[in-house]
């Protein structure tokens, strides 16, 4: 079995099949660059006939509505896009919480020491430096520094 960027591909004599995901936000409607990654993932999965899963990834249950999720799935119906399988990614919450404990055990967990403030203050700068890319920046350097001395 072999991982690409939201695709798994399987084989089975030569055969290849994939399994495709679209995974939005029910924080709001849908918007042209999500109906293009919904249709590319799916074309590919129907290509191969393999399957395209809706993955709704509602773990920011502060702004996820049931509302925005019967949303997605009537647009995706009314542009004649199909899933296989429907899967939410609150329902996978406590694997994410064994996931993070097992890496805490292993002492693979490094704290961040910013306030607010100082992550706001350090996104205002890189804003001002570098104003297309400063949204997709992150400061690693608090990935793994010792706590303050």
């Amino acid at each position: 079995m072999n991982r690409l960027r939201g695709m798994t591909l399987l084989s089975n004599g030569g055969d290849i099949m994939s399994i495709t995901r679209f995974a939005p936000s029910p924080t709001g409607r849908l918007h042209v660059g999500n109906i293009r990654t919904a249709l590319h993932n799916w074309m590919l999965a129907q290509n191969s006939g393999g399957e395209f899963v809706l993955r709704i990834d509602d773990t920011d249950a502060a702004r996820s509505k049931e509302e925005y999720v019967e949303a997605i799935r009537a647009d995706l119906s009314w542009l004649g896009i199909g899933w296989t399988r429907e899967e939410r990614q609150s329902a996978r919450l406590d694997r994410y919480e064994a996931a993070f404990e097992k890496l805490r055990a292993a002492g693979r967990i490094y704290p961040a020491y910013e306030t607010q403030q100082e992550l706001e203050l350090k996104r205002k700068v890189l804003l001002r430096a570098h104003p297309r890319s400063a949204p997709r920046r992150r400061d690693h350097r608090s990935a793994g520094a010792p706590g303050p001395a």
